[in-house]
């Protein structure tokens, strides 16, 4: 058992948001050569966030410089699946996938290039989302130092229910929201659905059946709703 101040203590010095900088806390971004490195002020949608009432709870485990599609390091180790521990909770912020679907906290900030948002939300059975580039602020996420509005990167949440994400990313996009009609009801009727059953690469494993089975009974509801959805040749 842990005892309560030795607990307090590992919430205070725990990597636990792995590549957003929050004011004191480490910022190692999986490196072993910033073990021991603080930030020395909060990335600005962590202020945002702050200013909207949010308690931080840690920052959760990446892959060294996000780089990779898990969240495995020299400092901190491998984050496991909280479904299945033999599997990966996917990157680079699987460790936000994995503690919002351990119901760990009530939602998460996570960042997104390639699907560093989106894989973790989907390896963990929760929801996350990349919002357009150009929302939100990147100064202190990573590396950066600045806001970089013309990168592809960006900040996103991670929620254990979808209804939750527009209103964290209301939060993060800061005043740029009132640039958005969030609040607008969509007609899924009228969206046009598409999907890919394989990459067609033979570089990647292949989609196994389960993965193939949920996708196509998705597809068949929207199928139903919508009246169509088209096929994307590998």
């Amino acid at each position: 058992m842990i005892k309560l101040n030795h607990f307090s203590d590992l919430l205070k010095n725990k990597d636990v948001f792995g590549f957003y900088g929050y004011l004191g806390m480490l910022h190692t971004m999986g490196l072993v050569s910033r073990c021991t490195f603080r930030s020395e002020e909060d990335a600005t949608t962590i202020r945002f966030v702050k200013n909207a009432g949010g308690i931080l709870i840690a920052k959760t485990n990446v892959p060294e410089l996000n780089l990779w599609t898990e969240s495995r390091n020299n400092v901190y180790g491998q984050t496991c699946n909280p479904y299945n521990t033999t599997r990966n909770v996917g990157g680079s912020s699987g460790g936000e996938g994995a503690i919002i679907s351990a119901c760990g906290s009530a939602f998460s900030i996570a960042s997104d290039i390639g699907g560093s948002t989106r894989m973790p939300a989907f390896f963990n059975g929760v929801f996350g989302f990349k919002p357009t580039a150009g929302l939100t602020p990147l100064k202190g996420i990573g590396l950066r130092k600045e806001d970089y509005p013309n990168s592809m990167a960006e900040a996103g949440p991670i929620c254990k229910k979808a209804e939750d994400l527009i209103s964290i990313l209301k939060i993060i996009i800061g005043e740029k929201a009132s640039l958005l009609n969030l609040d607008a009801e969509v007609d899924i009727r009228c969206l046009n659905i598409f999907y890919q059953e394989s990459s067609g690469d033979i570089r990647t494993s292949s989609v196994n059946w389960e993965m193939r089975t949920a996708l196509l009974k998705a597809v068949q509801h929207f199928k139903e709703i919508t009246g169509s959805a088209t096929k994307v040749s590998s």
